[in-house]
């Protein structure tokens, strides 16, 4: 054996390993030195300028969550070689340099999504994308539909970025390429979060950490680890909450993940504002911030400068909310980041209208509204779409899992075999149809919960609405100082009753506050001298109700109480002690002339008690003699 040959067989040796141990998609944040090492060694003393070109753009899939900063370089010099030797090269080298082009110019997009340039990162998406349909790559295509479908992710387009996710989990799913499939799970699940459909993103994120562990994949259970924590969270679980987080931050330090080290940091931060613990708030928060802006990944640091600003206005540290604001909302534009534009102006709007800047503050309240709008118009399409999705999903589920079926039974020859995979199959069969019909049941039941909600958001007296802008009307004209409030207290009151009351559980401070706003736009057509009294013994702090509870007691106090005689009042007394809050509302009542329709309120909350708080709670209605009394006790 000459020397010419042994070289060789070293050579393609070294390319093996690098190859084996390279990726198509950068979704692996374990940086493996062995890996790292071998590549280096093929750029140094390989002589097929196809195996140089390749371990370039390998190395920076390698080095993307360590090094972000030496990608768009090491693919640079890949790009380099191949324009030099692609129009003297065979047909095979030609298909090789092809391939690894399309490669390079996706994880140079990487770099620029990371950096918030999402224009120029979408362009060279596409290029790579054109370049791998050319080529039939399957694994490259699917790499740039995922990456393509976070940029429409980011801008608020759920529609295209659902249609992007779900060709690349259909791809993977072809290909049985387990690392695109957990990133398309993961990443359809963020989208279930948002539209609070919780139990579905956990299913989808937990199917995702299956395969994670199966692979070993660090960086895919970091990001696991973070998105569950995030709906432990929405759901109030704490413990859990942090548990996830803690796991993820562990992992991302042991790895060197830097970028998930940060969205960890944030989650944590997020969760101690939550608990009112600042200091600690603020201290995540900014150690993630730190973090994002060393690495230049501006994706992220809206986020995290929204959640600052936020915190210091609620600390009543105004010039820091709105430098912290400003940053947020600057880089949210340039990026077209909805979402983070959404929560910057809403923070502005709530500074400038506490400095008195009321034009100011209406001015990005409307832009707080016209973002939230663009995310929740398209609210009948993006479930269409997660219907189609998790159907389509399924069926592809239950496709393989018959094919694997008919081939085992087909190699199966003895009877017993066939009892025992029979018996297996029907005990299946049980235990998904005792699942599909408890899933069934408690989906019927938040249904049905939702519908009472919604029935009982359009029983809500049109004349309150027509009334409270006539009353703001007339204090335009006057050019009264008290009209730019009564148009924030209107928004905020119609902002709760369509948006924040979507949620399962709200504050009980926001429940009082929309209360007391209703309370003063009511003032506004009534007589100064009747007595409305809202007292509140004890402190709500962190209590948690269901929304719109407390809402149809005063109502009905304003629609059906007696109003004009010298003497009319409104009593309204919460008491709130540990475990429990009591809710009581006292007022005449008018001599009816005519039959109405009054009560529909409260029976509609009646409903919505035996579902939410059953055998917790206690409602009563009582007259005496021209007295009415409501009263609701409910048991935390």
């Amino acid at each position: 054996m000459n020397y010419s040959t042994l070289y060789r067989i070293c050579l393609y040796i070294v390319l093996l390993i690098g190859f084996v141990l390279g990726g198509k998609q950068i979704t692996n944040g374990q940086t493996n030195q062995q890996a790292i090492d071998s590549l280096n060694t093929i750029i140094k003393i390989a002589q097929d300028d196809t195996a140089v070109s390749r371990a370039y753009v390998d190395l920076s899939s390698k080095l993307f969550r360590s090094h972000t900063d030496t990608v768009i370089t090491l693919c640079n010099k890949a790009l380099g070689i191949i324009e030099l030797r692609i129009g003297s090269s065979s047909d095979k080298e030609t298909t090789a340099f092809l391939l690894t082009k399309a490669n390079a110019l996706n994880n140079i997009g990487l770099v620029y999504y990371q950096k918030g340039e999402m224009d120029t990162a979408l362009n060279f998406y596409t290029k790579s994308l054109a370049i791998s349909e050319d080529q039939d790559d399957k694994l490259g295509i699917s790499s740039c539909y995922h990456n393509i479908g976070s940029i429409f992710k980011s801008r608020g387009d759920i529609k295209k970025a659902l249609e992007n996710y779900h060709k690349t989990l259909n791809i993977c799913q072809d290909e049985g390429y387990k690392q695109g499939i957990t990133s398309a799970l993961n990443n359809i699940g963020l989208i279930y979060i948002k539209q609070r459909d919780y139990n579905t993103a956990l299913e989808l994120f937990n199917k995702s950490m299956k395969l994670q562990e199966e692979m070993n994949d660090t960086w895919g259970l970091i990001n696991s680890f973070n998105n569950i924590g995030l709906i432990y969270g929405n759901l109030g679980e704490e413990e859990k909450e942090l548990e996830y987080y803690e796991k993820a931050l562990f992992l991302a330090e042991e790895s060197g993940d830097k970028q998930n080290v940060a969205r960890a940091y944030n989650n944590i931060g997020r969760l101690y504002r939550d608990q009112e613990k600042r200091a600690k708030a603020i201290y995540y928060f900014e150690k993630s911030l730190e973090i994002l802006q060393d690495l230049e990944y501006n994706l992220s640091i809206p986020f995290v400068l929204n959640n600052i600003g936020a915190l210091y206005l609620y600390e009543g540290d105004i010039d820091k909310a709105q430098d912290y604001s400003e940053r947020a909302l600057l880089l949210s534009t340039e990026m077209g980041s909805t979402e983070n534009i959404s929560q910057a102006a809403e923070v502005l709007s709530k500074i400038l209208e506490q400095q008195g800047s009321y034009d100011k503050a209406l001015e990005y309240h409307m832009l707080h509204v016209q973002m939230q709008d663009s995310l929740f118009n398209e609210e009948n399409t993006k479930k269409i779409m997660q219907l189609e999705a998790k159907m389509e999903y399924e069926n592809k589920l239950r496709e393989k899992k018959s094919e694997l079926e008919k081939k085992q039974a087909v190699q199966e020859e003895r009877l017993k075999r066939y009892l025992y995979i029979g018996i297996m199959v029907l005990l299946l069969i049980l235990v998904v149809s005792a699942g599909v019909f408890l899933g069934l049941r408690q989906r019927l039941n938040n249904q049905k919960l939702g519908a009472e909600l919604s029935f009982l958001k359009s029983q809500i007296n049109p004349h309150f609405l027509f009334n409270t802008l006539n009353n703001i009307y007339a204090l335009v004209l006057k050019k009264s100082t008290d009209a730019p409030n009564a148009v924030l207290m209107l928004s905020d009151i119609m902002r709760y009753m369509l948006h924040d009351s979507n949620h399962h559980r709200v504050l009980l401070e926001k429940e009082i506050d929309y209360i007391s706003k209703f309370i003063k736009l009511q003032q506004l057509r009534i007589k100064k001298d009747v007595n409305i009294e809202f007292n509140i013994q004890g402190e709500p702090n962190k209590i948690k109700i269901a929304p719109m509870l407390l809402i149809p007691f005063v109502e009905n106090a304003f629609k059906h109480g007696e109003l004009q005689q010298k003497d009319a009042y409104i009593k309204i007394q919460l008491d709130i002690i540990p475990g429990e809050i009591d809710f009581l509302v006292e007022n005449i009542l008018r001599e009816k002339k005519e039959k109405t329709t009054s009560g529909i309120g409260l029976d509609n909350l009646k409903k919505r008690l035996s579902l939410i708080y059953p055998g917790k709670h206690k409602l009563s209605r009582r007259k005496s003699g021209t007295t009415y009394i409501g009263n609701l006790k409910l048991q935390l």
